[in-house]
């Protein structure tokens, strides 16, 4: 037999239910933790590609300062790529997936064009430094010139 004063018959019920408001609320803010992540930082995928996109646009600034310094030491801009001297340690004049030579036009005396493929868009100045750290998705150009930055 229970004491009249017993209310744990009736206290249960609420405590359960106070139990599930507050799991269902922790589990909604862990799923909200995991979307918002997962919307802030890049995914495998995305990572990758600004890694490529990042190797395109170190092997342009070897591309660069190697044209520049041909000019220097020749008087003139070289005729391709291929006539770039490639012993350096960090000596890449293709693309690092599809293995084509990146794209170098003279535009003039002192003037040159280097293109390349990029996967995404950079628009962060502060990810590096030289004139290929911002860039566009896709085939972007770039004009340069033996005294330029």
């Amino acid at each position: 037999m229970r004491p009249a004063n017993d209310n744990r018959a009736i206290a249960a019920p609420a405590v359960a239910g106070r139990n599930a408001a507050f799991a269902l609320f922790a589990s909604a803010i862990v799923l909200l933790s995991i979307v918002s992540g997962l919307l802030i930082i890049d995914s495998p995928w995305t990572a990758r590609k600004r890694s490529l996109d990042r190797a395109r646009s170190g092997d342009l600034q070897w591309v660069m300062n190697t044209i520049r310094q041909s000019h220097r030491d020749n008087g003139k801009l070289p005729e391709s790529l291929d006539k770039l001297d490639a012993s350096g340690a960090y000596a890449s004049k293709s693309d690092p997936v599809t293995d084509k030579r990146y794209e170098y036009t003279i535009t003039g005396q002192t003037t040159f064009q280097l293109c390349a493929t990029f996967d995404l868009e950079n628009s962060d100045q502060q990810a590096g430094y030289g004139p290929f750290v911002v860039h566009g998705a896709g085939r972007q150009c770039f004009d340069l010139a033996v005294g330029g930055k």
